[in-house]
């Protein structure tokens, strides 16, 4: 991603102008249960986008991040689904990116559900904690909520 990312971005600058979106996931913002590894990454990327927004600002160029939650692709038939979680088309995924491109978004959120996630997170985060403990698959849970 870093590779790929500076060889276009060097080319943008020198047009002085384009759009890097980098797919990040909902995971990025919000840690779960048994996603800590995939979350790590989703962080990084976020990061990364975030730093390299700042630093191709002045060649006019938009570093975006996307944040979809569960997709419904193929990776997903192998993941056993936290409870109450439902996956996201593909093609709402990208209607939500389009949506989002034109209203200059730097964060694209996919479904309610990620608004919600992200809600919790900022005012309620003993909330969420909860929310996510609930939803984890019962084989991961181990502690009881009182």
């Amino acid at each position: 991603m870093y590779t790929l990312t500076s060889l276009m971005a060097r080319r943008m600058a020198a047009r002085g102008e384009g759009t890097i979106i980098n797919v990040s996931s909902l995971m990025g913002k919000v840690a779960a249960p048994t996603m800590a590894t995939y979350s790590a990454t989703k962080f990084a990327i976020l990061g990364f986008t975030q730093g390299l927004r700042k630093e191709l600002a002045p060649y006019n160029i938009q570093v975006v991040a996307l944040l979809p939650s569960l997709t419904d692709t193929d990776m997903l038939r192998h993941l056993q689904i936290f409870r109450w979680v439902k996956p996201v088309a593909p093609q709402e995924l990208a209607k939500a990116l389009m949506i989002g491109l034109q209203r200059d978004s730097l964060e694209i959120l996919v479904g309610w559900q990620s608004y919600l996630a992200i809600w919790c997170q900022r005012f309620a985060p003993w909330l969420l904690d909860i929310i996510l403990y609930l939803a984890t698959p019962p084989p991961y849970r181990r502690r009881e909520y009182k």
